[in-house]
């Protein structure tokens, strides 16, 4: 017995459909604050592990956007690339008399990924979180403290739109070599 003429063109169409699911944690940035009035720049050092990256520590991955021309939430997208977690600390910017001062400043730490899952982590950067000078809030408000070891919540589209930072496109993590910063 011969196949039907459209089982060839349908194992196609079931083969290129087919792909590992991806294994990525989409951050989701929600704020109060007015852009780019309040805060014109989002800065994001990341590194593979459980330790966060250190103050002003260039060896780290670190992306730097202008934040003209958008609006909150903002999302971003980290692929595992291999490891099982990552850290990073996520800073708004204000340039003003030609540098720039810190708004908000959060870190997180061990961000677990889920083999073959989209997860999510929704991180407020509030207005009454906001740094006076170089200094910040002192721990003690859940919605300014940094985290570790967050959980995470399934990937869902309405809270994070595709129309932000992300853009289809997730940094992509590679394991450590040892302690040190991700190079």
């Amino acid at each position: 017995m011969r196949p039907p003429p459209l089982a060839p063109a349908l194992l196609l169409l079931a083969v290129a459909g087919c792909h590992d699911p991806v294994t990525e944690v989409v951050l989701v940035l929600e704020s109060d604050l007015v852009l780019p009035n309040d805060a014109d720049t989002l800065q994001v050092a990341t590194i593979a592990g459980p330790s966060a990256p250190a103050v002003n520590d260039f060896n780290v991955f670190t992306t730097q956007a202008s934040l003209f021309g958008v609006a909150f939430p903002l999302s971003i997208g980290f692929s595992s690339g291999g490891t099982q977690s990552f850290s990073l600390t996520v800073q708004l910017l204000r340039a003003a008399a030609g540098t720039q001062t810190i708004v908000v400043s959060r870190s997180i730490t061990n961000i677990r990924f889920v083999a073959q899952e989209t997860m999510m982590l929704v991180v407020p950067l509030f207005r009454a979180c906001a740094c006076q000078g170089t200094s910040c809030p002192n721990p003690g408000d859940p919605d300014c403290d940094n985290l570790a070891s967050p959980a995470l919540e399934p990937f869902d589209p309405a809270v994070a739109p595709p129309n932000s930072m992300m853009a289809g496109n997730a940094i992509h993590l590679q394991p450590s070599p040892g302690p040190g910063p991700l190079k």
